[in-house]
């Protein structure tokens, strides 16, 4: 049993740095530790650090060597990489902002996963303007329904919004009926 627990390092699958969404590579990287059951920092840090491109690791060798000392290497070598590369707060909510306002083709969950990417890092999703921002990505006949039903979370009004979706179909009735 203590077997099936153990890490197996060589079947983690960390994508390649991207420095245009550092924070993106980060959440890839907690999806392959908990499929392959990775736990310590150490063992994250040294899969992680393996990803770094030569441009980096040459520019800072010494930052990452604290980094590799420290108890939380690995969540310490995220917030050092995130704090260099990463988006600025407001670079990311202005990206956020600048998403098309509806996305009819595709589910409301889809459309909350598009926005969650473009996130700042350590934002929340459950604030007003986040939710006010997803009710308006939705097609036209979907927001009042959804915005009315008095839902607080994000994810009571996807699953509403998923289901007026699957029910009206696509195109949106309301354009389908006047074409």
């Amino acid at each position: 049993m203590a077997a099936a627990a153990t890490a197996n390092l060589s079947n983690v699958r960390l994508d390649a740095f991207n420095d245009d969404n550092v924070e993106q590579g980060y959440v890839s990287h907690q999806t392959q530790f908990d499929i392959n059951r990775v736990s310590k920092q150490i063992d994250k840090y040294s899969l992680a650090c393996a990803q770094l491109p030569r441009s980096i690791t040459d520019i800072y060798p010494q930052e990452l060597e604290v980094c590799c000392h420290q108890d939380d290497a690995y969540d310490a070598l995220r917030s050092f990489i995130v704090s260099q590369f990463g988006r600025s707060k407001w670079a990311a909510n202005f990206e956020l902002l600048r998403l098309p306002c509806t996305v009819e083709d595709i589910k409301p969950t889809e459309v909350l996963a598009k926005l969650k990417r473009h996130l700042p890092s350590g934002a929340d999703c459950k604030i007003n303007m986040f939710l006010a921002m997803f009710l308006l990505r939705l097609p036209p006949s979907i927001p009042e329904q959804v915005g009315s039903a008095g839902h607080t979370t994000i994810m009571a009004m996807v699953r509403l919004a998923d289901r007026v979706w699957s029910f009206r179909g696509s195109p949106d009735p309301v354009v389908a009926a006047a074409a």
